[in-house]
């Protein structure tokens, strides 16, 4: 099982027809980790697995200046995610991989175990373990403390416990649940018996972890959606932390908690606001994250751009005037300024803000941006971006220009060759509101040639057709003669 594999890469997806089978065996490629020095660019990319019922995930190494072809760094029959680099360059991640050391066909190989790839390359070796399998992984930019988001049965305060209280639960042959409290369910799949948990850990001489350290002992469901962030100097983690003990009043702040002690202090928090997407600024003084207000059934909620002083909590608004809806910031490496991403007109865009004058600026113009990653050196950022012609792939742009068009970065299953021909209309509604819609018609389409026509319409209300869907993709239709309207109706986002 190598750390780093040299093999020819995936095989090519047939070119034609477009069918369902061509559309699942192209490679899905999401996140993007950096190395410390800015010239490791990792992706995770999902193919279909051997079995062809499921997709499998491995991580590939692409090259920042956009010149080498995609390498493939893990290969196992049940796949790797998460990554995440130390300080030293060697990358951490997450796999249900059987350990070499263990017994084999154990219950423990079916849970996800954290790995270490060492930069030099070679073996990737577990470095740990717990008895729920890792959820998540976050690296202390300076230190290299390992925070790792796992799940774990009530009242048990080490992985010790835990693995106990599973194993009587399975001795009893209990797999009901008994919920007296909200929230039940998430999305689709029942929530507990385990509560999510922060636990922290150095890595040691000889790399391996130090003993795993629980930072939420007593969490209930407050971090069901957490997604924490650790200062530069391993000395402090924020992370959401939702309260769920009024329903209607259900809130979400931001907590800080000292890693030494794990003594916990509300850091931001507002009735009728959550706070959520928290990151340390890089010289861990501020933490920016997404500030939004309450809807109601007359309003929309309103997010903006949140900085908080960590020792005094004190936060400012960074977009108090800007019009759209501002997702995932990140700071830039300098501290200057903060990067974000938000719908408008149709599509999903990169900004910037200026963190001393709030002026904000558009970094491009077209397709869906999602996981901005800024480089140590401040003339370049990375990017995961779609177009309706493209799937998800990786780009490089400049943080300090606007309205750019990104260099392409070789990324595994690109290019794709699409059956239809894009186009954007505009139509004016009866009080004059203009409705935007991407059209997509099958080839060979004309006045004389009409092609029946399929409407997707995106759910919400409050949402977006910005770029290319793995759910909802229009090509498989126009690749049968239909013609696919892409509508957004009244309180689309980015209007």
């Amino acid at each position: 099982m190598p750390g780093n594999d040299d093999a020819p890469n995936e095989p090519t997806p047939p070119p034609a027809p477009w069918s369902l089978d061509h559309y699942l065996s192209i490679p899905r490629c999401s996140t993007l980790a950096l190395s410390p020095d800015g010239t490791r660019l990792v992706t995770a990319v999902a193919t279909v697995a051997p079995d062809g019922k499921r997709f499998r995930t491995a991580l590939w190494e692409l090259d920042p200046a956009g010149e080498g072809a995609p390498r493939r760094l893990t290969r196992s029959a049940v796949g790797e995610a998460g990554a995440a680099f130390l300080p030293d360059g060697s990358l951490l991640f997450a796999s249900a991989r059987p350990d070499p050391d263990a017994k084999p066909d154990t219950d423990d190989d079916k849970v996800a175990g954290l790995w270490r790839l060492p930069a030099a390359g070679g073996e990737a070796e577990l470095v740990a373990k717990v008895p729920a399998g890792i959820e998540g992984v976050t690296v202390a930019e300076g230190t290299g403390t390992i925070v790792l988001v796992v799940g774990a049965h009530p009242r048990s305060t080490t992985p010790e416990e835990d693995a106990e209280k599973e194993k009587a639960r399975k001795d009893a042959g209990v797999t009901a649940q008994l919920f007296d409290a909200y929230p039940i369910r998430s999305w689709d799949h029942y929530l507990g018996p385990r509560e999510r948990r922060l636990l922290v850990a150095e890595l040691a001489e000889g790399g391996q972890l130090s003993e795993l350290r629980t930072l939420t002992p007593e969490p209930g469901r407050a971090l069901d959606d957490a997604s924490p962030t650790i200062s530069p100097d391993g000395t402090t983690v924020v992370t959401p932390w939702t309260d769920w003990s009024s329903l209607v009043g259900m809130r979400t702040d931001l907590v800080a908690i000292d890693v030494a002690t794990g003594e916990q202090r509300v850091l931001a928090t507002e009735e009728g606001h959550d706070h959520e997407s928290p990151s340390f600024s890089p010289d861990g003084r501020s933490v920016v994250c997404i500030r939004t207000t309450f809807g109601d059934p007359d309003h929309a909620p309103i997010p903006t751009v949140w900085v908080v002083d960590v020792a005094s909590g004190d936060g400012r608004d960074l977009t108090p005037d800007l019009d759209l809806w501002p997702t995932s910031p990140t700071w830039t490496k300098d501290g200057s300024s903060l990067l974000f991403i938000a719908d408008e007109g149709g599509r999903t865009l990169p900004f910037r803000v200026d963190v001393g004058t709030s002026e904000v600026a558009r970094l491009a113009t077209e397709g869906l941006w999602e996981t901005i990653v800024p480089a140590p050196d401040a003339g370049a950022a990375f990017a995961v971006r779609s177009l309706w012609t493209e799937p998800p792939r990786a780009v490089r742009i400049d943080p300090a220009e606007t309205d750019q068009e990104p260099k392409p970065i070789p990324t595994p299953g690109l290019p794709v060759d699409v059956p239809s021909e894009v186009r954007e209309l505009v139509a004016e509604a009866d009080d004059g509101t203009p409705v935007h819609s991407w059209l997509l018609l099958p080839e060979g389409t004309t006045a004389d040639t009409p092609a029946p026509l399929a409407v997707f319409m995106h759910g919400g209300p409050l949402g977006t057709w910005s770029g290319w869907s793995w759910r909802w993709n229009p090509h498989l239709l126009t690749a049968r003669g239909y013609a696919v309207l892409l509508p957004d109706p009244a309180i689309s986002t980015g209007y």
